[in-house]
């Protein structure tokens, strides 16, 4: 029997009523008969896939329903919001380290599973677990200094980035997707942007970033949904909500709304396109990270995963349990690992009323952060929440005197004798305000990147030899590293090149100028050299070419300058 449209219409009403008044009273008034369920429970993917519990995926695919269950490897989560038919906002519930497989169960009994579709404390489980997707802007002048955004996957603190084969300096990476760095100085043309871990992992993305010699950067172009969500500070609170925070990014317009996983906050300020404030909403739900959203009036939106972690609320317990390690440098620069309750909601870390840096809420139990400069002796370590609520482990912490700065390494080793170009300095206890020194010539724009390596500008010389390698601290203390720079006079050839055809030489050291004036060739000649990669392809330089494509690969090769005793092949004419 074919019901008519408004008898159909009313028998739906009805079962809506129906299904109303037994959620509310625990009691069915109304049972009306439901068509089979036909539609397939799919899942094709959970984003993100990887992660820790308490923080909030979507689980994408077809067919969910109201009321539906998810399983995280056999656990269910206590937060399940069913956003469309197709997608899930779910809180990771606790399981075990490793893949797990992902199971959404509808009301009605009907079902879908996806194998390793979510992977406990460890990288994306359906893809490459470091990538460079793209730099923004991607040029910039010669003289360096240009801040670059670089998007992808599997950034870590505590990694480098190279711009060709310079490091960029001041690092900071917003999240696993993103960070940010100033470029140093390179020579014009196109070079590779590449992105480690700090542990042998990384990634390239070649002739992402082109060194220009104007003086201005070419801006991206426009775009009209150009919203980004870059980073939120501070970035941890408490479940209560009220905590102010600045969003940072790009296009937010006034009037933009702000959501913390899928609730407002309120009182959004928009100060500028690249920033606002705003209060946090309560979240009742759990604590952990929440991705953190921009509205802007319209419908275009940006968004940052795992933005914001919420802690525990106002009256939940906050301890600290133990310190490790327990002593550290009076220099300061020790990351320190605290295990407790309540961590999520702490903002400040304090060891002897002197506040750490680069906290990070690994979980509600677990935190790091890096201990300060402080004198010497036993400390008070003292955690600081968010709604200003704080506990204390007294001598959490001991602050020894003996000199941990060390010198391990520089690379390269060797420049010629005009200096200029950029060192890495590797070994222990670096800290801000430090000084490198070759043979006692004091290195320019000193660059600590971390307590294990720095960056610096080598100075010239006016003799060639071995030099030592001398870090400073500010307290006074430093470290040699014996002969460790050698400086190596520059602008001669072990054999000029013949009037016609191709010759064989090795080069001194020196800029392109210097190699081609030693190696006989006049100014005004078709003369050209080769000089061959780490994997023996040749890599072509013509002089006085007006396209920069032309000498991009050589630029890249040697960023500095040709290091000496380089072998080369060229030709006069």
């Amino acid at each position: 029997m074919t019901l008519n449209p408004l008898a159909h219409h009313a028998s739906r009403l009805l079962a809506a009523v129906a299904l109303t008044l037994a959620a509310t009273f625990g009691t069915l008034l109304l049972h009306q008969p439901v068509a089979a369920q036909t539609t397939t429970v799919t899942i094709s993917s959970v984003t993100p896939d990887s992660g820790t519990p308490s923080q909030l995926v979507n689980v994408l695919g077809n067919g969910f329903q109201s009321g539906a269950t998810v399983l995280f490897g056999g656990v269910a989560s206590i937060s399940v919001a069913t956003l469309s038919p197709s997608n899930l906002s779910v809180r990771v519930p606790s399981g075990p380290t490793g893949l797990v497989t992902v199971t959404v169960i509808n009301a009605d009994g009907t079902s879908g599973s996806l194998p390793n579709a979510f992977n406990y404390g460890g990288t994306s489980a359906g893809s490459s677990s470091f990538s460079v997707v793209s730099v923004t802007p991607n040029n910039g002048p010669t003289t360096g200094g240009t801040s670059v955004t670089i998007t992808g996957n599997g950034f870590v603190s505590g990694g480098n980035v190279l711009i060709g084969s310079a490091l960029a300096t001041n690092v900071s990476v917003l999240s696993t997707n993103q960070l940010v760095a100033l470029t140093p100085p390179g020579v014009a043309g196109s070079v590779a942007v590449t992105v480690s871990d700090g542990v042998g992992n990384s990634a390239t993305l070649p002739a992402a970033f082109t060194y220009t010699t104007s003086s201005t950067t070419t801006p991206p172009p426009a775009q009209s949904n150009a919203l980004t969500v870059a980073g939120v500070t501070p970035n941890v609170g408490t479940a209560s909500g009220g905590t102010v925070v600045t969003v940072t990014g790009t296009g937010f317009a006034a009037g933009a709304s702000v959501l913390f996983g899928l609730q407002p906050g309120t009182s959004v300020v928009v100060t500028s396109s690249s920033q606002l404030t705003v209060t946090t909403p309560g979240n009742s739900v759990a604590t952990g990270p929440v991705n953190v959203t921009v509205v802007n009036p319209g419908g275009v939106s940006g968004s940052l995963s795992a933005a914001y972690t919420y802690g525990a609320s106002a009256s939940g317990a906050l301890t600290i349990g133990s310190v490790s390690p327990t002593s550290g440098s009076l220099n300061g620069g020790t990351t320190v690992t605290i295990n407790g309750t309540g961590l999520t909601s702490v903002t400040s870390v304090q060891f002897g009323g002197v506040a750490g840096t680069g906290l990070t809420a690994v979980s509600d139990t677990i935190l790091t952060v890096v201990a300060p400069a402080h004198a010497v002796g036993p400390v008070l370590v003292t955690v600081v929440s968010g709604n200003g609520s704080s506990t204390s482990l007294p001598n959490g912490y001991v602050y020894n005197s003996a000199p941990t700065v060390t010198v391990t390494s520089v690379s390269p080793a060797v420049s010629p004798l005009a200096g200029g170009g950029t060192a890495t300095i590797t070994g222990t206890g670096f800290a801000n305000g430090m000084t490198i020194a070759f043979g006692g010539t004091l290195g320019t724009s000193v660059s600590v990147v971390s307590s294990t390596q720095a960056t610096v500008t080598i100075p010239s010389r006016s003799s060639a030899g071995g030099v030592d390698i001398v870090v400073g601290l500010t307290t006074g203390q430093n470290a040699t590293l014996p002969s460790g720079f050698n400086y190596q006079a520059t602008g001669s050839v072990s054999a000029q090149l013949p009037a016609q055809g191709f010759g064989l030489f090795v080069f001194s050291g020196g800029t392109n100028a210097q190699m081609v004036s030693a190696a006989g060739c006049t100014s005004g000649g078709s003369s050209a050299f080769w000089a061959t990669d780490s994997s023996g392809a040749f890599i072509v330089y013509v002089p006085n070419t007006s396209v920069t494509a032309v000498n991009a690969g050589w630029n890249t090769l040697f960023p500095a300058g040709i290091p000496a005793s380089t072998p080369l092949i060229g030709k006069c004419s």
